[in-house]
């Protein structure tokens, strides 16, 4: 048991974070040592350390306690990581899915597990291996004595097909809320991770998701409440959007071909929903106000932008490892405590 105090909940995609063999079936090809990237152990090794020196730089030196990861290839390069981090972190829960680079999700926490670790797979779309989609990785930790379940998401990016994966999985995550608030109407539910949506997409209306903007909406059929909508009076999901991009809570740039230029925009890939249960006051409740954007100065490159580990417009083979830099996205955190 840890020290009581409150329980940082932390998303992250760490951009690529493959090792240095090839995995069968995957298409990992250039991140090996012959590949485009030149992928070596020294620049894993510097992967990982910078990657440590993002996630001990939250809650003040002492990182989170929940940590949902997107895009590692593998569980090694997840215990690697973990190792990095200390041996306060007792969990560590990934499984294999069907990604087409082998990216995929995990979990590491401070808490241990309450019961045994599943990926849901998302059944369509998966004929053609270019468009699989990666599967939902749910785990249900003990903090404390309370359950809290964690799902991590990693939806399809783009236009097009790629939107209609996005309802699809959004409305298989929906379900599987509903799955568990049938069970318990104030089970304590957490869905965090890359969405690869602003969040006016329609993955989170009617269609999909049904994320509620104002905590009453959770009463009113609605499973999931956005925690960065927290007094931004937004109305509405398109509301929400406007709200954050004029307040900077951007948490990745995307940028048009050729992508080393300054032009772009800011997007919200990376949020962070809520049950009713975490909203009820007693127990185990979300800190209202407490989601926001982790965007400390070493993480940002001139511009203000993500710092992604290859600088751009420089030859992958010819990086600087002492300027290497991190991901391409930013964390996301928000905080709960036993009340």
């Amino acid at each position: 048991m840890l020290p009581s105090r409150e329980v940082v909940v932390a998303t992250y995609n760490v951009e690529a974070l493959f090792d240095c063999k090839k995995d069968e079936g995957t298409l990992d090809h250039e991140y090996l040592p012959d590949g485009y990237y030149a992928w070596t152990p020294d620049k894993l090794a510097r992967k990982v350390a910078n990657l440590r020196r993002v996630v001990t730089s939250i809650d003040e030196g002492r990182g989170p306690d929940v940590l949902a990861l997107n895009e590692v290839e593998n569980r090694g390069v997840v215990e690697e990581l973990r190792e990095a981090l200390g041996p306060e972190w007792i969990t560590l829960a990934h499984h294999e899915g069907e990604d087409q680079y082998g990216l995929e999700n995990a979990i590491l926490s401070k808490y241990p597990l309450a019961s045994t670790p599943v990926i849901h797979h998302l059944s369509d779309f998966r004929t053609e291996a270019a468009w699989r989609m990666r599967g939902i990785l749910e785990v249900v930790l003990d903090v404390d004595g309370t359950r809290l379940i964690v799902f991590a998401n990693h939806w399809p990016a783009g236009k097009g097909r790629p939107a209609a994966q996005r309802v699809a999985a959004a409305g298989r995550l929906r379900l599987l809320v509903e799955e568990r608030l049938a069970e318990d109407p104030l089970a304590r539910v957490v869905a965090l991770g890359d969405f690869n949506a602003n969040p006016s997409d329609e993955a989170f209306g009617r269609r999909g998701l049904r994320v509620a903007v104002e905590i009453d909406e959770l009463s009113n059929g609605s499973a999931l409440y956005n925690t960065m909508a927290f007094e931004r009076s937004a109305k509405s999901l398109e509301e929400l959007e406007a709200a954050l991009k004029a307040a900077g809570a951007g948490t990745h740039f995307t940028r048009p071909p050729p992508y080393d230029g300054p032009d772009g925009e800011w997007n919200v890939l990376d949020q962070i929903f809520i049950s009713r249960g975490l909203i009820a006051e007693q127990g185990l409740s979300w800190v209202r106000g407490s989601t926001c954007v982790v965007r400390e100065d070493f993480m940002l490159a001139e511009d203000g932008t993500p710092r992604g580990f290859f600088e751009r417009a420089v030859n992958p083979r010819q990086l600087d490892l002492a300027r290497a830099g991190f991901s391409d996205h930013l964390p996301v955190i928000t905080r709960l405590r036993h009340l």
